[in-house]
């Protein structure tokens, strides 16, 4: 049997990028340029390397922290409709997306935002406003309103972005390394990202975009 005899797979599935993740990803570049530029100008360093143990401590929260975020959403979206509309949409853009393609948009994304929002946002407001508290408090409800959408039905995607801010922005502030938010937001978007996948797959209507 020849390859063009092959019957298709779900693991064929967009072998390549859709443009409109690659625009995406080129769009967290440009963050994550901006971000780097921020914290240089700012001075806002790496934290101090860390022993073996630490890291390993740092990332079981990192993980636990994904978790339970990913188990409320879950919960949240069982018992209620809030996030029905904002699903169907995601579904209609990601749900052709590769395994590759969700790890490489979990990544961009991930990396970006900590390095802008965690990174350097959060320790100039806290710097300007004098006040760590009020600068985490002031960057998770910036981050929270920048994950905003057209219509109502992005409301609870707007709301969970703002708790989650606060939650990364907590791990930042009371660890100082930067890695538990990125591991944190890593594993959120990615394993919440799968599950939009496997259920737009799932859609007797599905069907790969050209």
């Amino acid at each position: 049997m020849t390859d063009d005899e092959l019957p298709p797979s779900d693991l064929d599935i967009d072998e390549n990028i859709p443009p409109f993740v690659l625009g995406i990803c080129l769009l967290y570049g440009i963050v994550l340029a901006f971000g780097l530029f921020w914290c240089w100008i700012g001075d806002y360093g790496p934290q101090p390397s860390l022993s073996a143990s630490e890291t390993l401590v740092h990332a079981g929260i990192a993980l636990a922290l994904a978790l339970a975020i990913v188990a409320l959403v879950g919960v949240v979206e069982r018992a209620t409709s809030l996030f029905d509309g904002i699903i169907g949409v995601l579904e209609d853009r990601l749900g052709d997306l590769s395994g590759a393609g969700v790890i490489a948009l979990s990544l961009f994304s991930s990396v970006a935002e900590e390095v802008l929002f965690r990174g350097a946002m959060q320790p100039a407001f806290s710097e300007l406003f004098r006040s760590e508290i009020t600068g985490w408090v002031t960057t998770s409800l910036v981050f929270g309103l920048l994950h905003t959408g057209p219509s109502r039905q992005f409301i609870p995607w707007t709301v969970f972005a703002v708790l989650s801010g606060f939650v990364l922005g907590y791990a930042y502030l009371r660890t100082g390394n930067l890695l538990i938010p990125i591991v944190t937001h890593f594993i959120i978007n990615a394993l919440n990202m799968w599950r939009i996948v496997l259920r737009a797959r799932r859609r007797p209507d599905f069907s790969v975009h050209s």
